[in-house]
């Protein structure tokens, strides 16, 4: 069978009119549905042609978190905050597995991965958040989201594919496995849902006016 080459300029050709279409999507001003996932997609776009998908990363420490080592549980949900993040006010969140190490997923490299509490400490703000269920099923659910790591990272994975995960839905699946919707399933699952879940209550925050290491109500 004879192979057919499609020539270069082609595949350019369709590369770019991709491109096209989605900065058309991101930057036409045409309405959306507020509060409907089209239009969250639309947002995260925006963000992501400008560069700032996760928002700005600081060049220097801007927290202090070390003192968590001692506040933090396994099972516990850390939410972190950069200023011009796409997707919401929290840009960030990781599962603490205990003795000062989280689970992250977050790298397109290596996945899923465990990280030490300590590399977290250039975002602006920081929440510690624990879950009102018993301490054993936040410690199972610490568990299932080590069992995790290696798995690939993707941002934009749908809830049911279990091979890739991404910060918040990584949080969210090992609490569900473990029998605790931390909130309400949909296409994307954003730290924003779940420091907003009724079942996560502030052990700690650092950054902002509350100081660093007070605990506070939920807010920005």
């Amino acid at each position: 069978m004879r192979r057919v080459c499609h020539p270069y300029w082609m595949e350019c050709a369709g590369l770019a009119a991709l491109l096209a279409v989605i900065l058309l999507f991101a930057w036409l001003p045409v309405p959306m549905p507020p509060g409907s996932d089209i239009a969250f997609a639309r947002t995260v776009l925006r963000g992501m042609t400008m560069g700032r998908l996760n928002g700005a990363v600081p060049a220097v420490p801007r927290i202090q978190i070390s003192a968590w080592q001692r506040l933090a549980e396994p099972g516990d949900v850390l939410v972190f905050h950069n200023p011009h993040c796409a997707y919401g006010y929290w840009s960030h969140a990781v599962l603490y597995a205990g003795g000062g190490w989280v689970i992250d997923a977050t790298d397109f490299v290596r996945g899923t991965t465990l990280r030490p509490l300590s590399v977290f400490q250039y975002y602006e703000k920081a929440a510690l958040l624990r879950p009102a269920v018993p301490a054993a099923v936040r410690r199972q659910s610490a568990r299932i989201a080590q069992a995790y790591v290696g798995r690939m990272y993707d941002p934009f994975a749908p809830l049911s594919d279990d091979r890739r995960q991404y910060c918040s839905k990584l949080v969210w699946t090992a609490y569900r496995r473990a029998g605790v919707t931390l909130c309400p399933p949909k296409a994307w699952i954003v730290p924003d849902d779940l420091y907003q879940s009724r079942l996560l209550q502030v052990v700690a925050k650092a950054g902002g006016p509350a100081g660093d290491g007070a605990a506070g109500p939920k807010e920005g």
